[in-house]
């Protein structure tokens, strides 16, 4: 009897601290959430800027909508609503001012610079860094002043060659589509698969000496379509890597097979650098140029690993932000024939055969560079901009201080689209563009601010490779319209350019186009 009640108590007691612990556990767990809440919106030093409550209380709402693919679009709205300074996660600024450039990216007297978010940036473990994630301002310089000779004006004027060759190859693939029409001599293509293998053959050349031959096949190369494929998988790293902890597990927890294939397609690409590396021909393609300015004595030199990596680095980057901006520019160019009619007109009356349009000659055309720009401004190829961090001692942007380690950057696409810097933001027009815009006293877009338009970013770390860039984009644009009249394709697959999903990068949907031949020489 004794023992049973002995039992009891026993069991009594253990039942009763079980269940105090789990009732502490459940307030803590409860009012914790709470409390952080409460001093996120009310006690944090970025408490006093604008922004919306349940971004600002918790990280979880911004990582769950950049998980979604839906960050660009929501940012936006948010822009929107509570203006060019706006709080859009308990330690994130959102700046949607074209002062923004000036005191994030570019080196102000008596300030440190703002280095760049590992979180959006940093390396995937046991992988060489590359000029994209190089972890101190000294290894990012080294690599790009020592990569930046692959893009000098007499770099670009000896690779012109190479690249109009695979821009011909693109228009002549078009051409034989077209003539397969019989009579009509039209055909209706995806445009942006098109722009999508121009711009990796393109790379591919002068990358690893060897195109993807997406043109001669008409079809993605398998290693390009696995990259598009880590888009998804980039933005839920970033979204992880906001808590350190879920990171480690998210990491431990990725299937062998999916780290495998990952390994697999790196490596597929250190394999054609070392195939270039072992070439005995000289070309005139970034590695020639890497290694000709390369210094080990004084350290102005790539590892192995920082080539290795670089070159998928380049090659990716290269192509991917060109094929976005050729294909926004064409989705607005054919729902503007008024802009198409005058761009058209410039080209052909300008030459008289594609072997005139030089790279020199292309950017002397005013309007053609108006389009351009214009189409880089409403589709940006990295509408979200590059994310920064405010450096030790906290510093001001737009002359709000922010203490050190606050997440911060330009948002492109809400700076592009802002009625406050552009007439009729959301509309495409090349004239805003043209110096009689500025010099025209009636003109409705004297007032816009072009210099706010960086789509290439700025200062340290802006983008090496946009003289490469804009020359290819000129040349393909002015090889399309001399060759063909293009319109939008009656039932075809259209594109609402806002509504596409961003991950690491923008997902491109296809964009139907109809061509119809207008030259009928060959080439």
């Amino acid at each position: 009897m004794f023992e049973e009640s002995v039992s009891f108590g026993v069991f009594r007691m253990f039942f009763i601290v079980t269940v105090s612990i789990l009732s502490v556990e459940l307030k803590i767990a409860t009012q914790l959430p709470i409390a952080i809440a409460i001093r996120n919106l009310y006690f944090h030093p970025l408490s006093r800027y604008p922004g919306p409550s349940t971004w600002c209380a918790f990280r979880f709402r911004y990582c769950y909508t950049l998980w979604k693919g839906d960050l660009v679009q929501d940012l936006h709205r948010i822009h929107l609503q509570y203006g060019p300074f706006v709080r859009v996660a308990p330690n994130e600024i959102s700046v949607a001012h074209p002062d923004g450039w000036d005191d994030i990216h570019r080196r102000r007297p008596g300030h440190l610079s703002f280095p760049k978010n590992p979180i959006w940036w940093g390396e995937l473990p046991d992988r060489t860094p590359s000029i994209v994630s190089a972890a101190t301002p000294e290894d990012h310089k080294r690599m790009r002043d020592l990569l930046s000779h692959c893009f000098t004006p007499k770099a670009l004027k000896a690779q012109e060659s190479t690249i109009n060759l695979h821009i011909n190859k693109m228009i002549e693939e078009l051409r034989k589509r077209c003539l397969q029409g019989q009579n009509s001599k039209s055909a209706v293509v995806n445009i942006v698969e098109w722009f999508c293998f121009v711009t990796f053959d393109i790379t591919g050349d002068l990358g690893f000496a060897e195109s993807f031959h997406c043109l001669e096949s008409n079809s993605m190369h398998p290693w390009v379509e696995e990259l598009f494929s880590y888009g998804r998988v980039g933005a839920l790293v970033a979204a992880m890597r906001h808590y350190a902890v879920l990171f480690k597990i998210f990491m431990q927890c990725i299937p062998k097979s999916v780290l495998d294939a990952s390994l697999a397609n790196f490596n597929w690409g250190v394999q054609k650098t070392h195939q270039r590396l072992n070439l005995e021909v000289q070309r005139e393609d970034w590695i020639k140029y890497i290694l000709h300015n390369s210094n080990e004595e004084t350290g102005d030199s790539l590892s192995i690993g920082e080539l290795e990596n670089n070159m998928n680095v380049l090659i990716f980057a290269g192509s991917d932000t060109c094929s976005t901006v050729l294909s926004g520019t064409t989705n607005h160019l054919i729902k503007s024939p008024h802009a198409l009619l005058k761009l058209t007109n410039e080209i052909r009356t300008t030459y008289s055969s594609m072997a005139e349009m030089t790279f020199e000659s292309l950017q002397r055309l005013s309007y053609l560079n108006a389009v351009i720009e214009e189409g880089l401004r409403m589709c940006p190829p990295n509408p979200s901009g590059l994310q920064h961090i405010v450096p030790v001692g906290g510093d001001t942007v737009l002359g709000h201080w922010l203490p050190a380690g606050t997440h911060v950057g330009v948002h492109q696409q809400s700076l592009y689209r802002s009625p406050h810097y552009f007439h009729e933001a959301n509309t495409f027009h090349p004239e805003r563009w043209l110096s009689s815009a500025k010099s025209l006293p009636g003109s409705p877009f004297r007032d816009d601010k072009l210099e706010a338009v960086q789509s290439f970013s700025t200062g340290t770390w802006g983008c090496i490779g946009k003289g490469l860039a804009l020359a290819e984009l000129r040349s393909v644009m002015a090889r399309l319209v001399w060759n063909f009249d293009m319109s939008v394709a009656p039932g075809g697959r259209d594109v609402d350019w806002l509504s596409q999903k961003s991950y690491a990068m923008l997902e491109r949907q296809p964009l139907d186009v109809q061509l119809v031949l207008e030259r009928s020489e060959t080439l």
